[in-house]
């Protein structure tokens, strides 16, 4: 049986792995001292590397008393990384396809997913039951009239509006 800090070990590791795959030249510029460039795409995020090589953000939130480090400094993931949509996933699942919203604020409190908004609907077009429910219905075809509805139909123009008159034979019996 795994232990806390094993599992928390191997979920380190994971990320690390993911971020190496996606993030490799941001971490190496992170590692060798040096500011990342002003064209990558992680450098509005001001990220660095915690104690174990885990590029975490760092937000408002740093003094904040209440929170845990992980909610305070989020480890940076690729949306189109496997493991991020392993993650998306799960969260997803566990919320019981709850809204969106509920599914990314859960995420953020221990990660932040570059485009997480999208990520997150992306996650609702893998389950039937939550594509089904942002479905948008469809619009029926409309009927000919029938045959009795387009006979004796008689247009006046009065005034420069026209004005329709259904003529009826009534029989009396």
């Amino acid at each position: 049986m795994p232990t806390v800090a094993k599992m928390q070990q191997t979920e380190k590791l994971l990320i690390r792995k993911a971020q190496l795959e996606t993030f490799e030249t941001e971490i190496l510029t992170l590692e060798a001292g040096e500011k990342l460039d002003s064209k990558s795409r992680l450098f509005s995020f001001s990220p660095n590397l915690d104690c174990d090589g885990v590029l975490r953000i760092h937000g408002r939130t740093e003094r904040a008393a209440n929170l845990g480090s992980t909610t305070k400094c989020p480890a940076l993931l690729d949306p189109d990384h496997k493991l991020t949509i392993l993650l998306v996933d799960k969260y997803h699942v566990d919320a019981h396809h709850q809204e969106q919203e509920f599914v990314l604020n859960e995420l953020r409190q221990r990660y932040w997913i570059l485009r997480g908004r999208q990520a997150v609907r992306s996650s609702w077009s893998r389950f039937l039951l939550c594509s089904q429910h942002g479905a948008t219905p469809t619009t029926n075809e409309m009927a000919s009239l029938p045959e009795c509805r387009l006979r004796a139909l008689v247009y006046t123009c009065r005034s420069g509006f026209f004005q329709a008159n259904h003529c009826h034979s009534w029989t009396s019996s």
